[in-house]
């Protein structure tokens, strides 16, 4: 089936008005996903892809959340764990689970609709706890497709990433700072995450830099990074203070986030392929605080939790043509091919005019075209450029090129010529 060419003046009509740039989008509201808690370390979540054009239609296939814990102080750990009441050691450790009740699809967390993913910190024992999180504890997520297709153009938001060192109740009895081995008051927790697909090229936008720390960036402790946007570094924590950068913490104080609010998110974007799957690692760094005997900080919080924002959107509809620029004269035409798009726009409608499948272009000067796709409410645009030469144009640089070898080989004949005639006569002389 041909393509359709829409004409440019459509435009002036306002069909673009809420046309967006990526085709699909996963949106936690409009469809709400459904939660198949396997084990006590194995998570699933799917849900149906949506078309990113307004109507929020079903686009015909899904996509699979799979969130997986691994590590914990199961056997052995470097955490001197203690009883509630700082008596004497932990009765008891093992491996890391989920929060079941943590994880969930939230109204609120992170200033918008999101699916909280979160680790257990500790359950009851008897009359004490048994504690479930370690620097080795780790979450990995990872989304794909249920088509099997590869993902590209993608934006998501990883939301609420903070710490806390310090209860800021001044009702509560452990009011003021909760760690340095205090297990009566139980609340530390410091937010870590890399992100493995796409690391690199990645591009990430903070909308509050001076809460997140990223391993490479240009950060600057306790103020902001020195960039929104970053692609170097794709390991992220919540900026606990830490002047000269030792991963000792200074003090103990309160960096959580409220759910109602964004502060503490991460938008993840990567123009190109990434690949099948969306995959990041969600952990604690364990970094301790200045004189504490062994090292890290508590890790006795009731559960540690961070999210994944509703809107992700991805699938590029730019339109790929067969060629960026072409050369010809007046009169003549250029005719490419437009794929990746059901439809689109040309703009300046000079010349312009469709041959098969193909775009053809004829100009009466040089210029240059705009080819807008409008697929599924999806809009993306390249250039094209056509230059148009008289008769008697100046020569371009391959008509130059073609002209001095000529002449390089006229001279080289020339002077063999010349050569020839001098042998001869010195032949004749001797004679």
């Amino acid at each position: 089936m041909q393509k359709t060419i829409i004409l440019f003046c459509l435009m002036l009509m306002g069909i673009f008005a809420n046309a967006q740039s990526s085709k699909y989008i996963i949106d936690f509201e409009t469809d709400v996903p459904v939660f198949n808690f396997i084990s006590d370390q194995v998570t699933e979540v799917t849900g149906n892809v949506l078309l990113n054009d307004g109507t929020k239609a079903q686009a015909g296939f899904g996509y699979k959340i799979t969130m997986t814990i691994s590590g914990g102080p199961d056997g052995s750990t470097p955490i001197n764990y203690l009883l509630r009441d700082n008596s004497g050691p932990a009765l008891a450790t093992a491996a890391s689970k989920f929060d079941v009740g943590g994880t969930k699809i939230r109204e609120q967390f992170g200033g918008a609709a999101a699916l909280s993913f979160a680790f257990l910190g500790r359950e009851t024992n008897g009359a004490d706890y048994t504690y479930l999180r370690d620097p080795s504890s780790n979450m990995r997520f990872t989304l794909e497709l249920d088509n099997g297709e590869d993902l590209d153009n993608v934006t998501y938001v990883l939301g609420d990433m903070d710490y806390s060192l310090e209860n800021t109740d001044p009702s509560s009895p452990c009011f003021g700072p909760t760690d340095s081995n205090n297990y009566i008051c139980r609340f530390s927790y410091i937010d870590q995450v890399t992100v493995v697909s796409g690391a690199g090229s990645n591009e990430y936008t903070f909308v509050d830099p001076a809460r997140i720390y990223q391993v490479g960036g240009n950060n600057i402790r306790g103020n902001s990074i020195a960039s929104s946007r970053q692609r170097v570094g794709d390991t992220f924590y919540a900026n606990v203070p830490d002047a000269n950068n030792d991963q000792i913490v200074d003090a103990e104080l309160d960096g959580r986030v409220p759910g109602t609010d964004g502060d503490g998110n991460i938008t993840v974007y990567n123009p190109g392929n990434i690949g099948k799957q969306i995959i990041f690692d969600y952990n604690d760094p364990g970094f301790g605080l200045v004189g504490d005997a062994d090292g890290y900080h508590d890790f006795d919080s009731y559960n540690q939790v961070m999210s994944f924002m509703t809107g992700m959107t991805f699938g590029s509809c730019k339109p790929i043509l067969s060629q960026g620029e072409t050369d010809i004269f007046q009169g003549e035409q250029a005719c490419i091919s437009v794929t990746g798009t059901s439809s689109y726009t040309v703009s300046p409608l000079i010349g312009v005019s469709q041959s098969g499948e193909n775009l053809c272009l004829s100009p009466t000067e040089t210029t240059v075209y705009t080819i807008t796709s409008i697929t599924d409410g999806c809009t993306d645009s390249a250039q094209f450029e056509v230059r148009v030469w008289n008769e008697t144009a100046v020569p371009t640089m391959s008509q130059w090129g073609l002209m001095i070898f000529g002449l390089l080989i006229l001279n080289i004949a020339v002077m063999f010529v010349y050569q020839q005639e001098q042998i001869l006569a010195g032949v004749t002389a001797k004679k």
